[in-house]
């Protein structure tokens, strides 16, 4: 479950955390994040435990802002950036993009804040780019940054 809002051409996304019950062990294709074998997770209250992200694109820069400080673009996101820009319409393909994403909860505390944070980025572009697929779909791309993050687009208990 996300929760959407569309204010002046930026989107705002808030995604939920899930924390994994029972993990996987290594990938059976790496390029695509596919896990080699499957495991369990439970998809935190997104009311409790989320990470909000913005997206805006514009004509001047790119850049990301994460929990209040600029950061660089790593590959991961870069991977789900590029391939939502492939699906989208040419006028969008020159566009740069703000992002601004934070969680409402520690980074790095073992609560899967980068699969909430690329959960929401691919959300919140996908609405960006009109790029209209299903969560199924969404749930595959946000997995190029994060296994985990596919886990982050369905509520309750998610096999992976």
């Amino acid at each position: 479950k996300h929760f959407i809002s569309r204010a002046f051409g930026k989107y705002t996304v808030k995604a939920p955390t899930n924390i994994a019950l029972i993990k996987y062990w290594g990938k059976s294709n790496e390029d695509i994040n596919l896990p080699l074998n499957s495991s369990i997770s439970l998809t935190v209250d997104i009311e409790q435990f989320f990470t909000q992200t913005s997206i805006e694109l514009n004509d001047e820069k790119t850049q990301l802002i994460l929990n209040n400080e600029p950061a660089e673009i790593t590959g991961r996101i870069s991977r789900v950036i590029n391939m939502l820009k492939s699906l989208t319409k040419p006028e969008n393909l020159e566009k740069k993009i703000k992002i601004e994403s934070s969680n409402n909860f520690p980074t790095a505390a073992g609560m899967a804040s980068s699969a909430s944070g690329l959960a929401a980025l691919t959300f919140g572009l996908a609405k960006a780019y009109k790029v209209n697929i299903s969560m199924e779909e969404l749930s595959g791309i946000a997995r190029l940054g994060s296994g985990s993050a596919s886990r982050s687009f369905f509520g309750g208990i998610v096999e992976w």
